[in-house]
């Protein structure tokens, strides 16, 4: 059978990766929401979701 653990510390590694930068991006949302509160705007900004779903995201490469 082959040995697939060196593939799974890659997998651990890119999973440390993906969860580092979920957090930051968590902190940078929260600044972003502070920033609007105390400029009185609201939460929501439609151009800004459409901004950011029209980016779209790469289809995997598998």
């Amino acid at each position: 059978m082959t040995d697939i653990s060196w593939v799974r510390e890659e997998i651990d590694k890119v999973d440390e990766q993906i969860l580092s930068l979920i957090s930051l991006r968590f902190k940078l949302v929260g600044e972003v929401g502070k920033i609007k509160q105390k400029d009185g705007r609201t939460i929501t900004d439609k151009r800004r979701e459409n901004e950011v779903m029209e980016n779209g995201y790469p289809e995997p490469e598998v």
